[in-house]
């Protein structure tokens, strides 16, 4: 601490050195100050920007190693990771850097990230023919992530093209259950259809096949795979898969026989149904003679009063008055309640069903009919307008292209007149009023859905997330075939889904901090599944297009950041300031000028938003200037 005014002189004396131009000199300085602090990474840091500028690539690499390294050490792993991807920006051939970044990812549970560093070691050290090292990588990708279909099929090859038949055989099996489990059957048939036709003498294949393609419910190949795996199981003595497999069989083909002992016990068990055996009655009663009344059949009438019996649970009564017991007699005569009291009336519930099942179908149209009121007309009074505007609001909470709305929100909390901001990103006309800075959009125009219920694969399409699937699968898609790339790619996309957001958000925030925008972009989507991510990464999602020169791209970040519920309104005032600066960025003045005036109308001290609303007020009103003061405004 004593050193610190010494190493802030230091840096301001770097700092000046820079805006002359002087960047060998700036490094210098940097150098002594972080000679003082070594424990300052951000010096560093600086330095090797400096390096860059400076055409310096190397000294680069080897200062920010060293960042990366201490942040690693410190147990700082995003940053780690966020410091070795820049070095992979000067230079991505740079394998330990991949197997670095493999390591703190795995560390940090981002396993769709680890996957992809190691998929892009494994293509670089199969093209210099380092195939020990493919597969120790291909295993480590395996331990990491044993549901990715890609992976194993990789290894299998792998191992096929090596020779080593069984474990080639072990990887394309996982590979088949797998794909089987998912009920992609085209695909694991056409796996283990090749294995067949290679000469791989395995009987899970004919299991496989057989199972397969009873599920498919292709009786003809069923029969194909079936027929010699019943012969392997003959010969193996595995009796009661070879009768079930047979049993099986004679239902699609019931002319096929097979000879052998125990498949001729089966043919002579196969059409009936072993019986069980009868149990043995609680209570032993004498032998009796039943005396059926003329003109009944012993079968029918036995059966009618087993029916009642059931139906009453009372001692039928055929049985006191039919059977007669030798040296049997009863203490006292026993009547039975009447039949109708005793069996259930079927009718009446019928009756009741009929009644209760039109008020179930009323509530279900009930439901129907509310759900169908999709959208509702709402009116807006707009400020120094003669007609009313109009706009709908789909139950989902989205706004339509065509919406054009904003409220004022007087300081006192009411709504007043509206001011309408024309605003175009990449196709969408909205209109943004000062109402936005405290209420959300999406609450003015009334109840709407919440939007968790909404489809994030809408959204994910929305925002680029298949790109950003693509990326990360790039390195693995180069050299393999389309069905192992395709199973990479969905186990990377699959792996994303379970992913921690809160871990990408920050390590988007990480990446930011090295202005890696593009990098940082990627994560805040994927975080976007969280909804109370959602604001935030909306907002960071525009800083990174703004950072990249893309004011329209951020223009829609930004709206759609306004329509999210549930924040204060200081984050919502914070927002329309940056939707403001992108529309002024973007070339539309009248727009950001209402945003600014609004924001000021709340908050005239909030940022410099007095003196935005003042360049753009003068903008508008194009006032001619002499030659005096043109001169002026140039100077």
């Amino acid at each position: 601490m004593i050193f610190r005014p010494k190493k802030e002189k230091i840096i301001d004396r770097a700092q000046k050195y820079i805006l002359k131009g002087y960047i060998d000199r700036a490094i210098e300085e940097y150098k002594k100050a972080s000679a003082i602090d070594p424990g300052d990474t951000s010096i560093r840091l600086r330095i090797g920007e400096l390096y860059i500028k400076n055409g310096m690539k190397e000294e680069a690499i080897k200062e920010y190693t060293e960042v990366a390294k201490s942040n690693a050490q410190k147990g700082f792993y995003l940053k780690a990771i966020a410091v070795y991807k820049q070095i992979l920006k000067i230079d991505d051939s740079i394998i330990d850097v991949h197997y670095k970044l493999a390591e703190l990812y795995t560390r940090q549970r981002l396993i769709a990230d680890a996957i992809s560093e190691y998929g892009y070691i494994v293509n670089v050290m199969e093209k210099r023919h380092r195939m020990d090292e493919v597969i120790n990588l291909l295993k480590k990708m395996i331990e990491i992530d044993p549901a990715n279909v890609g992976v194993r099929l990789k290894l299998a090859d792998i191992y096929r093209k090596q020779g080593f038949d069984k474990d080639a055989f072990a990887e394309y099996r996982h590979a088949f259950e797998r794909l089987l489990e998912q009920n992609k059957l085209d695909k694991a048939e056409k796996i283990y259809l090749d294995l067949y036709s290679s000469g791989i003498e395995e009987p899970e294949i004919l299991e496989g096949l057989s199972e397969l393609y009873k599920k498919k419910g292709d009786k003809e190949r069923f029969v194909e795979f079936a027929k010699p795996l019943l012969a392997y199981y003959k010969e193996k003595n595995i009796t009661d898969k070879a009768r079930e497999l047979y049993r099986a069989i004679i239902e699609i083909d019931p002319s096929y026989r097979e000879d052998g002992d125990f498949l001729e016990e089966e043919e002579g068990t196969t059409p009936q149904e072993e019986t069980p055996e009868a149990e043995e009655p609680l209570i032993e009663f004498p032998e009796v003679d039943l005396e059926l009344p003329p003109g009944e059949e012993e079968g029918q009438e036995t059966e009618q009063k087993e029916e009642i019996h059931q139906a009453s649970q009372e001692p039928p009564l055929w049985l006191e008055e039919s059977i007669e017991v030798e040296g049997f007699e009863p203490a006292e005569e026993v009547s039975a309640p009447p039949r109708e009291d005793s069996i259930l009336d079927l009718t009446d519930e019928a009756e009741v069903i009929e009644e209760v099942e039109p008020v179930e179908q009323a509530e279900a149209g009930k439901e129907v009919e509310e759900v169908g009121e999709s959208y509702e007309e709402v009116e807006i009074e707009l400020e120094g307008a003669e007609e009313e505007l109009r706009f709908e609001e789909e139950v989902g909470g989205e706004v339509s292209e065509e919406t054009k709305v904003g409220e004022v929100v007087t300081e006192a909390g009411g709504v007043g007149e509206v001011e309408p901001v024309d605003t175009m990103a990449e196709g969408m006309e909205e209109r943004i009023g000062p109402e936005e800075l405290v209420e959300s959009l999406p609450e003015e125009m009334g109840e709407e859905e919440p939007r968790e219920k909404e489809e994030y694969v809408d959204l994910i399409a929305e925002l680029g997330m298949e790109e950003t699937l693509e990326g990360i699968a790039d390195s693995w898609a180069e050299n393999e075939t389309a069905d192992t790339a395709e199973e990479f790619r969905n186990g990377i996309g699959k792996q994303l889904s379970r992913e921690d957001t809160e871990t990408h958000y920050n390590l988007g925030i990480a990446y930011m901090e090295m202005e890696l925008y593009n990098e940082a972009a990627r994560e805040f989507k994927i975080a976007l599944k969280d909804p109370g991510l959602e604001f935030d990464c909306y907002t960071r999602l525009g800083l990174c297009a703004m950072a990249e020169g893309r004011p329209h791209e951020a223009i829609e970040y930004y709206l759609k950041g306004l329509q999210v519920k549930g924040h204060s309104e200081e984050e919502r005032k914070g927002l329309n300031y940056e939707l403001g600066l992108a529309y002024q960025a973007a070339g539309k003045v009248d727009e950001a000028r209402e945003v600014f005036t609004s924001i000021y109308n709340i908050d005239p001290e909030y940022r410099e938003v007095a003196d935005k609303v003042k360049e753009l007020s003068r903008k508008e009103e194009k006032i001619p200037l002499d030659d005096d003061l043109v001169e002026i405004e140039i100077l």
